[in-house]
């Protein structure tokens, strides 16, 4: 399978993705804040991101910081 992260605090919008990427064979796993994305990241091996960048607490731009200083190597696709 290949795994794709859902960072999306609207669940409609995630929910929405996340049935056209299982509809197309995707695994997924959902976050509802860039602080649950790096929960997720640190746990399991993903594919690709879908991050949403306006998220509250901690938004987008911090996973994809976080991304980076910690050199994890993940495609991220910015929605918002």
């Amino acid at each position: 399978f290949i795994t794709i992260l859902i960072a999306e605090d609207n669940v409609v919008s995630r929910e929405m993705m996340a049935g056209i990427l299982h509809t197309q064979g995707y695994k997924t796993l959902h976050a509802n804040d860039g602080d649950e994305a790096i929960e997720i990241i640190q746990k399991q091996d993903v594919d690709l991101a879908l991050v949403d960048i306006n998220m509250a607490p901690t938004g987008g731009f911090e996973f994809v910081k976080y991304l980076l200083v910690n050199c994890i190597d993940v495609p991220v696709v910015v929605v918002t």
